[in-house]
């Protein structure tokens, strides 16, 4: 999916989902962290299983995520709980996590 550069309708659509919130959320405190430490604080915060965090993130929320620019996704690794995830901000993004946190409360 190709995200139009500063595309509202786009962050509103990333952050629609719990576990991407989650996911931006825990990297945005960290700014970076391996996939493993994040699946498992996604399965902690929303009570699933680690293998199902880890192909959730794999195959939906990280593409979305580097393909809208919020998470550089480092592959060289080899191991896919490995690999590392960096952060980067994004106004958008971060004015409407604020807003669900707001809301969740």
């Amino acid at each position: 999916m190709d995200y139009e550069e500063d595309s509202l309708d786009d962050a509103i659509e990333l952050v629609g989902n719990e576990s991407r919130r989650e996911i931006v959320s825990y990297l945005q405190e960290s700014d970076e962290a391996l996939v493993e430490e994040v699946a498992y604080h996604l399965s902690c915060e929303l009570d699933m299983g680690m293998r199902e965090a880890k192909i959730e993130m794999r195959h939906c929320h990280l593409p979305m995520l580097e393909d809208y620019g919020v998470v550089s996704y480092d592959e060289r690794s080899g191991t896919f709980g490995y690999d590392l995830l960096n952060y980067q901000s994004d106004d958008d993004v971060e004015q409407l996590l604020e807003v669900f946190e707001e809301l969740e409360e």
